[in-house]
């Protein structure tokens, strides 16, 4: 797949999943973790944690392991 499908493939993935074909904005997730009932320090804590784990589909998708 060329670089410029790869990136045309994702933005359309992140604009039907978070409305933003960036990807979800910091307030998207500050929503996100609040509706699931945590609150300050726990929502930052959160936004971290989940940034740093693997998206097996997408990395299956781009040929990455």
């Amino acid at each position: 797949m060329g670089k410029e499908l790869e990136i045309e493939l994702l933005e359309r993935r992140d604009l039907a999943r978070y409305g933003n074909s960036d990807g979800p904005t910091f307030d998207f997730l500050v929503e996100k973790y609040s509706q699931l009932g945590l609150v300050g320090d726990e929502v930052y804590e959160a936004i971290i944690e989940t940034s740093m784990k693997v998206n097996i589909g997408v990395n299956k998708g781009l040929g990455l392991k």
